[in-house]
């Protein structure tokens, strides 16, 4: 098939949809977070057993958008005897067609390691941070929390032809 883009439609002959515009942009915008604000993103803890993400920007596979304009929290759960790491990820749901922060539950052991993050053809995730759960822990340290935003493997920065995307 042939394409010619962008183009205003007359009585509807020229119908764009997202996908149109993720093959556009795909090819200019890797997956990452966006690097103009310092704190984009960032993983903090929160009151108890929770975690916040603070507000920022990032793009996934195909250039799909996450924004998140204020903190969101996060609830973390303990093992009752050993300890776990979790991951803190913006998942591309596109069954769903939603982006979302969420809790991706590492499995408790004495010697644990974080999940393995999801990236076919349903779901994408970037993985903003690691948070080690200590057994029957009753908060996050912040000590506990590995911030992987930086990790092109994991997460990244966004990066375009003309070099790194500032909001």
């Amino acid at each position: 098939m042939e394409k010619s883009l962008f183009w205003d439609s007359s009585d509807d002959d020229r119908v764009l949809i997202a996908e149109d515009f993720l093959s556009y942009f795909s090819v200019m915008i890797s997956p990452g977070i966006f690097p103009s604000i310092a704190d984009n993103l960032k993983v903090l803890p929160g009151s108890g057993l929770s975690v916040v993400v603070s507000p920022g920007r990032a793009s996934l596979e195909n250039a799909r958008l996450y924004q998140l304009d204020s903190p969101k929290t996060l609830p973390v759960s303990p093992d009752m005897s050993f300890p776990r790491i979790n991951r803190v990820v913006v998942r591309c749901d596109k069954i769903n067609r939603e982006i979302t922060a969420e809790i991706l539950q590492g499995t408790p052991a004495a010697n644990p390691s974080p999940p393995t993050l999801t990236r076919n053809v349903s779901v994408w995730e970037l993985c903003l941070a690691n948070v080690y759960i200590p057994g029957n822990a009753g908060g996050v340290a912040p000590g506990n929390i590995t911030d992987t935003r930086l990790d092109q493997s994991l997460c990244g920065v966004v990066n375009s032809l003309v070099g790194a995307v500032y909001e």
